[in-house]
């Protein structure tokens, strides 16, 4: 009947010597081009809290995703006391394909707002739109006017992309904007 009781005593005794003897410093490993999984098993090891977000508020690792971190805080390096946290920032495996393919800003200046929506979709959450009307335009036609950054300027990951978007409702507002992202 003592037994548990003794060995509990142990147990919370060595968890207290253990948590009075780390005040030593830990390096932190360098988690930049990590698998987000990875990284966890990697820092809990450590001692240490990660701290995780996406590229956008709406970024989330699904299970079935491979999420690689491509920034981080503190530097890989850096000596922090135990259960310090590392604060990393992550891409899907969509966000990664979108800046393989596209290191450059792509040019969507005079294409509709589908054509924009369906390039842009990976980072959709960066995107902010202005939108105006526009009468010389045909009825339910719209066309991206401007663009930053412009055209085949360096795209860094997590760079905020503004559009200028004009476009002719025309009479069927409600059906007009039932098709748009941005409406």
């Amino acid at each position: 009947m003592r037994w548990p009781l003794i060995l509990m005593c142990l147990v919370l005794l060595s968890g207290c010597a253990k948590a009075a003897g780390e005040t030593a410093r830990l390096r932190v490993p360098q988690l930049v081009g990590m698998e987000l999984g990875v990284a966890q098993k990697e820092t809990q090891e450590l001692g240490l809290v990660l701290f995780p977000s996406g590229l956008t508020a709406g970024s989330r690792c699904r299970t079935d995703a491979v999420c690689r971190i491509y920034t981080m805080s503190p530097a890989a390096g850096a000596r922090v006391a135990w259960g310090s946290r590392v604060k990393v920032k992550f891409l899907t495996t969509t966000e990664t394909a979108f800046y393989h393919r596209n290191p450059t800003m792509p040019k969507l200046t005079g294409r509709s707002s589908f054509y924009a929506a369906a390039l842009l979709d990976p980072v959709i959450g960066l995107v902010y739109v202005s939108a105006d009307p526009e009468p010389r335009l045909r009825a339910g036609v719209d066309r991206v006017m401007t663009q930053v950054p412009e055209p085949g300027a360096p795209l860094a990951v997590g760079e905020r992309i503004k559009l200028t978007i004009r476009y002719n409702r025309g009479d069927q507002q409600d059906r007009f904007c039932a098709r748009r992202w941005w409406c």
